[in-house]
């Protein structure tokens, strides 16, 4: 489902023109995108012909995926971008970042299963087996109850239910201790692609960490949030720059640098001082 607003985007109107179809097939074309990568927890749709037959669409072939790449202009990325490293396949652009939170959610089991080099049908024969097991054990308790129904019957009496425990005495209070703050990041957790665990790379990451907190807009679980991003960067480099270029900025997404990054906090309307820095796990 597209995202409110939609129809305003600069990227959306390109596409239109780009496209000379109506407002509502456009529209379409993209729900039926977002929907595919929705339900399967990936950005990653596959190449022209994958994107035109997920799309639904059925006009010239190649048009609507030139379209989708170049309506971004020479400034953005379009609604998908290729795969880096995957010739001819393409993804949806920041699917993460604009997807509803159950999305987010599916996308982070989705990533957890590949680090851990699940299959899918493991992980359903896994589901059945886990089922297959709690339904017997309901059964047995239902058999165990019924037994005992039938005692308390034979035997004419209902037992008399057992005294409630005496309450334990509350515990003496503690001294109250300087609770520490927590960590911004368990960089165990953190899934590095090749090439990016570097000590600066570990730094910009606490620095967009924070400076996400400066504005409001912690992310619940940032271990799997900075593990989907470092997928989009392809060098240490990459990243820093990426990082400190949207920080500089003021964006509220970590996107990868278009030329020369900025320097960070000269943007008017963050008026964020990133000079305390945190030294990484």
């Amino acid at each position: 489902m597209a995202r409110p607003g939609l129809e305003k985007n600069p990227k959306f109107r390109n596409l239109l023109r780009l496209l000379g179809e109506p407002r509502s097939h456009v529209r379409g074309y993209l729900d039926c995108l977002w929907d595919a990568a929705y339900e399967n927890g990936n950005p990653v749709i596959g190449d022209a012909k994958l994107i035109e037959a997920t799309a639904d669409y059925p006009g010239e072939p190649g048009k609507l995926c030139a379209a989708l790449l170049e309506c971004g202009g020479t400034s953005q990325v379009g609604f998908i971008e290729p795969v880096d490293g995957e010739s001819g396949r393409f993804q949806i652009h920041d699917l993460y970042d604009h997807a509803p939170e159950y999305v987010k959610r599916r996308m982070e089991r989705e990533m957890e299963r590949e680090a851990k080099g699940v299959t899918l049908k493991e992980l359903r024969a896994t589901a059945g087996r886990l089922g297959g097991s709690k339904r017997k054990q309901t059964a047995d308790t239902c058999l165990a109850n019924g037994s005992k129904r039938k005692q308390t019957e034979a035997n004419g009496a209902t037992p008399a239910p057992a005294p409630a425990p005496a309450p334990a005495p509350a515990p003496a209070p503690a001294p109250e201790e300087e609770t520490p703050l927590p960590p911004l990041i368990d960089f165990g957790k953190v899934i590095f692609p090749a090439g990016l665990d570097t000590p600066g790379v570990r730094q910009s990451i606490l620095d967009w960490l924070r400076y996400k907190q400066f504005k409001h807009q912690p992310y619940k679980n940032p271990a799997r949030s900075m593990s989907l991003k470092l997928k989009e960067f392809v060098t240490a480099e990459d990243f820093i720059a990426g990082e400190q270029a949207s920080e500089g900025s003021g964006y509220d997404g970590l996107f990868p640098s278009k030329g020369g990054s900025q320097q960070k906090g000269v943007h008017d309307g963050a008026r964020y001082d990133p000079g305390r820095r945190v030294e990484a796990l």
